[in-house]
């Protein structure tokens, strides 16, 4: 919890890494995790699923804002 507490007091993000449960994660949330990395998030993957997951969610996240922005 200090380190949590360090980090936010110095004005930074906590990030998380090898998170691979929900129990791990709500514990971290708990304690001031910003946010989280690991398998519970998403598992390696190769190089062109990693190109096509990133462009799917480029287009989604573009797409929201258009609407956003459009209402």
């Amino acid at each position: 919890k200090s380190t949590f507490d360090l980090a936010h007091a110095l004005g930074m993000r906590v990030v998380c890494e090898g998170v691979e449960d929900e129990a791990t994660y709500a514990a971290l949330k708990a304690l001031g995790c910003d946010a989280i990395q690991g398998y519970l998030t998403g598992r390696p993957m190769a190089v062109d699923k990693l190109i096509a997951f990133c462009l799917a969610r480029s287009s989604r996240e573009h797409s929201a804002s258009l609407e956003r922005r459009l209402a």
